[in-house]
């Protein structure tokens, strides 16, 4: 006969630990609220233990309809393995919302399609269109894991008849002169060291600039990923960061202007963990808004510029690039840019810029660049 495993032991130095394997959870630390570490003491365990087991077995109970509460956090920790904090954080702020509309003990079943009008239309009066898209979102993916798991028969956020519509304008961009020009500031930027928040943030931005790469791309960046060898950026998963989607896993051509840059930086910078641009706290890069406002200002571009931009920019950029001596093709630049679909590509960064940079390579000068009434006269 097989011996009963005890629900509660200690290990010697680092305090009361609880075996929930019996609850699917396994073997975990009892840690007080608030606090980092197992408790050493007995009688917090064990209340602990308690609460957990309670916890535990409501969950078991609501496994045929579960309460949305419940679900929500089943679904955000399991959505965290594979996703960026702020994607979770921004998620689990709309699934806040939707609870406070429904109640904390509404089940899956009860939320449908007709039950969710009231709700979109109360959230449209407080917040923006894209606001409720965003909750839409939220709510849509924790359905398509509920849906797919057995515990939801539909998808009631995928369901609704009236979802907000967002006038989006068309991409912003920088023209090549003013890529140059925002280059230059970042340079200077970088050789104040006293003034900088980011010490090296003329290579930052050439990485978005050259590469195609957004925010979470360019700083998960790892030094291997710049492959001289075969004349690559390889922009690919890994311990940091995954990429949104699969098919955002890529390689685009290491750029001659941007191979002398990145490999004078790789040479001069003491870099940690691998990363490419290693936060001075340690770990990976999260923001650079504040330094890129300030060197938008001092390039004096008087445009909306935020740091997908610079992927934008890489787009319309490189369509007006040449292969061969022919135009490049637009698939090319949407395997390059990680798109699936040959719309985007055509409809919108065919015709962005108001100047034609015929080369073989993607580059950012001040100068030999002409613009359309030029090369027309």
């Amino acid at each position: 006969m097989a011996k009963n495993r005890s629900k509660l032991y200690y290990r010697q130095g680092r305090g009361f630990y609880m075996d929930l394997r019996q609850y699917g959870e396994g073997q975990k630390a009892c840690v007080p609220e608030g606090e980092l570490y197992a408790t050493h003491d007995r009688l917090e365990a064990e209340a602990i233990l308690v609460a957990k087991v309670k916890e535990l077995k409501a969950q078991r109970e609501e496994v045929g309809d579960p309460r949305l509460e419940s679900y929500a956090r089943y679904h955000l920790t399991e959505k965290a393995k594979k996703r960026r904090e702020s994607t979770i954080e921004r998620d689990e702020l709309s699934l806040r919302h939707l609870l406070a509309f429904f109640g904390p003990d509404v089940r899956l079943s009860q939320i449908t399609p007709k039950a969710l009008g009231p709700y979109v239309t109360k959230r449209l009066a407080e917040v923006s269109e894209q606001t409720v898209l965003h909750e839409i979102h939220a709510g849509s993916s924790l359905y398509a894991r509920a849906t797919l798991e057995g515990v939801a028969l539909q998808n009631p956020f995928r369901l609704l008849p009236d979802k907000p519509e967002v006038d989006r304008d068309e991409p912003e961009w920088l023209e090549i002169d003013e890529a140059a020009r925002l280059l230059n500031v970042a340079d200077e930027a970088d050789n104040r060291p006293h003034s900088r928040a980011v010490p090296y943030f003329r290579p930052i931005i050439a990485t978005a600039l050259y590469t195609s790469a957004c925010g979470g791309e360019v700083f998960g960046l790892e030094v291997r990923d710049i492959d001289f060898t075969n004349g690559f950026v390889h922009i690919r998963p890994n311990e940091w960061r995954n990429l949104k989607r699969k098919h955002r896993k890529r390689r685009v051509p290491l750029w001659p202007e941007y191979r002398t840059m990145i490999a004078d930086y790789i040479e001069n910078w003491d870099r940690r963990d691998g990363l490419l641009f290693p936060s001075q706290r340690g770990g990976m890069l999260k923001d650079v808004r504040g330094s890129l406002k300030k060197a938008i200002a001092s390039a004096k571009i008087d445009k909306h510029v935020t740091f997908h931009t610079l992927r934008h920019t890489y787009a319309a950029t490189r369509m007006q690039t040449l292969d061969h001596g022919a135009p490049v093709s637009p698939f090319t630049v949407m395997r390059e840019m990680g798109h699936k679909s040959l719309e985007l590509i055509l409809e919108t960064y065919g015709h962005l810029q108001n100047t034609r940079h015929r080369s073989e390579y993607v580059e950012y000068r001040e100068v030999d660049v002409l613009s359309i009434s030029e090369a027309q006269a």
